[in-house]
């Protein structure tokens, strides 16, 4: 009899770990489907040679198209990109490794001037017409931004044609306004550039029509420990991301437009940097679907079918809502924060069975950090947010500190 109760034990062992290698496998696999979806070395060559004969055709221009097209230090590695967003590549600009990424769209210009009524032979504008142009047409960001501060509209195109404004001279050339207009209605390019200087965000290094290049920051240091269940990396380097993750929270609370919403939370969309001293900086560097804070309100109360019952049907991704019983529709109060977020889908798991970034902690800290996760997991005060972000980065500050 207690045979046979230890071989159903061993078998329950066995069964179990077989099930993890399963999960695992299939994990990494998934993984390296999702990676290569879309994603073609050859197409993308194809892309920049196609983007350089428009630049030679002075169809589009940039501070990146001479390095690239004409002098060559930048050299194509490979392609990173998948889904919707296929050109997403890794390149070396001399030494130095960067990421490129293209608008979505054709390179086309055509359709530009058809309301400008003007040839392509002898085509120019001056650069304040053109940001007139610009506002009245209204580009795809246009709508949030001015929902924000109608005043950071200009703000945001001058810094854009000012980037494709090569001549300096205040006169856009067909292959100017070609280069502005694409990167305009490309929303990600024109946040990080309404944002720029922010930390939390990459820095900008260039654009060549459609295509726009950043600072090289890898998300593998995020994936590398998710696709490895057995090999857990060690608990500071694990602390050193969610401190990295917690630094990137506090400043896109306090940008000067508003909170930064980040409704798309997945490992994928940070990257890291490190700096001199060896401490991390994260990244957010998938911002498609990222909002400030008036902006998201704002399209969840007025531009969706908000009729709602319960909360849940006011989720957008990550991003959550409360639902007005009364009224039965979404309200405008959210309900959900960057550090909702990324301690419950990231610190650890309550909606996937991936491993948590803070898994195994140390047995001296193992209580309180579980305290300050289930509290942080089910925060919807600012206030309190505030308090727990910064007990957290004390807490794991203090737990590496001899390590």
């Amino acid at each position: 009899m207690l045979c046979s109760t230890l071989m159903r034990r061993k078998l329950m062992v066995i069964a179990s770990l077989l099930g993890l290698v399963c999960l695992s496998c299939f994990w990494m696999f998934t993984r390296a489907v999702i990676a290569n979806e879309g994603c073609s070395d050859g197409q993308s060559r194809q892309y920049l040679e196609e983007l350089c004969t428009n630049y030679s055709r002075g169809l589009v221009t940039g501070s990146l198209c001479t390095p690239l097209c004409v002098q060559q230090d930048i050299q194509f590695s490979r392609c990173i990109g998948h889904g919707v967003k296929p050109h997403v590549l890794t390149a070396l600009w001399r030494d130095t490794r960067i990421i490129m990424k293209a608008a979505p769209g054709d390179i086309g210009i055509e359709q530009l001037f058809l309301p400008m009524e003007s040839s392509q032979d002898d085509f120019s504008i001056t650069k304040d017409k053109f940001i007139e142009h610009a506002k009245v047409v209204q580009t795809s960001i246009y709508y949030e931004i001015s929902r924000v501060n109608p005043q950071s509209v200009t703000r945001m195109i001058e810094r854009v044609v000012k980037e494709c404004d090569i001549g300096q001279d205040n006169m856009l050339t067909i292959a100017e306004v070609t280069s502005c207009w694409m990167l305009l209605e490309t929303k990600e390019y024109s946040f990080y550039q309404l944002l720029k200087g922010n930390s939390a965000l990459p820095e900008l290094l260039g654009v060549c029509g459609n295509l726009y290049a950043m600072q090289y920051s890898p998300s593998e240091p995020f994936l590398g420990f998710l696709t490895n269940w057995f090999e857990v990396r060690n608990w500071k380097f694990r602390v050193q991301l969610a401190l990295g993750l917690l630094e990137m929270v506090k400043t896109l609370e306090r940008t000067e437009f508003g909170t930064v919403y980040l409704c798309d939370i997945q490992e994928s969309n940070f990257g890291v940097v490190r700096r001199v001293d060896g401490s991390l900086i994260v990244k957010a560097i998938d911002m498609d679907i990222s909002f400030f804070d008036r902006s998201l309100i704002m399209q969840i109360e007025y531009e969706q079918n908000n009729t709602c019952s319960s909360d849940k049907e006011c989720d957008f991704i990550a991003c959550h809502v409360k639902c007005d019983q009364r009224r039965k529709q979404c309200s405008g109060v959210l309900s959900s924060s960057n550090l909702r977020s990324i301690c419950t889908r990231i610190f650890r798991r309550t909606y996937s069975y991936q491993p948590a970034l803070l898994l195994n902690p140390p047995k001296r800290i193992a209580g309180q950090l579980k305290t300050l996760l289930d509290q942080c997991g089910q925060s919807e005060s600012p206030h309190l947010d505030w308090m727990l972000l910064n007990q957290l980065q004390t807490l794991l500050t203090d737990s590496i500190k001899f390590l």
